[in-house]
């Protein structure tokens, strides 16, 4: 009965204060002083044709793209991993690759570096239920997601099951919300990750630890994410 009242409590309150969302920051593309091609915000038309101009017009090609991204269109994401997967990029992540970045960007490289803070966090694609109904039921433009997605995933060779596995496990308790809402910190990002031995089995191989080690739930608790364990006769 307090659980109620106090879940209640909780609600009317996150009601009554709402905020107008903020617009997201623009998107940034750089190279480094090493040569690699920095990525850092949501995926972007104009960034993917800044990122493209800068390896074309670069005599000594990057052979590493570091990125930082919460994810965007998932057609953009495509033509990023197209991008990776042709010309054989690494991909690092740094801080956070989620969504699209982590379904189409992270999977087509060539390595695969994650340092021990590194959040990659998948939460679906155009096989999770809601998107599956409207290709069944016929939506042109999910269709043609489906279909480049099919395409995709068979050129990386990778299982496009990575992506929805956890599919209905993330979410938050409700004493996460408890915690989140007295300790000021919000639950900003639900999904689902995976040990680097499952990501395997998905065909996700060739991942480095570029710190030895990788844990990032030890250094950061913004982001509400639920480990995925796959049986050893998974997926």
């Amino acid at each position: 009965m307090y659980i109620l009242a106090l879940a209640a409590l909780l609600l009317a309150a996150c009601a009554g204060n709402k905020t107008k969302p903020q617009e997201p920051p623009p998107t940034t593309v750089f190279l480094d002083k090493k040569n690699g091609i920095h990525y850092n915000g949501r995926l972007d038309k104009a960034a993917n044709e800044q990122l493209f101009s800068l390896y074309e017009e670069s005599i000594t090609k990057p052979d590493t793209l570091v990125i930082f991204s919460g994810g965007g269109s998932a057609l953009l994401g495509m033509d990023l991993g197209d991008w990776v997967y042709e010309n054989e990029i690494n991909v690092v992540v740094d801080q956070l690759c989620a969504s699209s970045c982590a379904n189409y960007i992270f999977t087509a490289a060539k390595r695969k570096g994650l340092k021990k803070d590194s959040v990659l966090l998948w939460h679906g694609n155009s096989w999770q239920p809601d998107m599956d109904a409207l290709v069944r039921a016929g939506n042109e433009s999910k269709i043609a997601w489906r279909e480049r997605e099919v395409s995709f995933f068979e050129k990386i060779k990778v299982d496009y099951r990575i992506a929805i596995y956890g599919f209905g496990s993330a979410s938050a308790s409700l004493w996460e919300y408890i915690r989140a809402f007295f300790t000021f910190k919000p639950i900003i990002v639900h999904g689902f990750d995976y040990s680097i031995e499952d990501m395997e089995k998905f065909g996700v191989t060739n991942v480095h630890l570029i710190d030895g080690h990788w844990n990032w739930r030890k250094y950061t608790d913004h982001y509400n994410v639920t480990r995925v364990k796959l049986s050893n006769d998974e997926p």
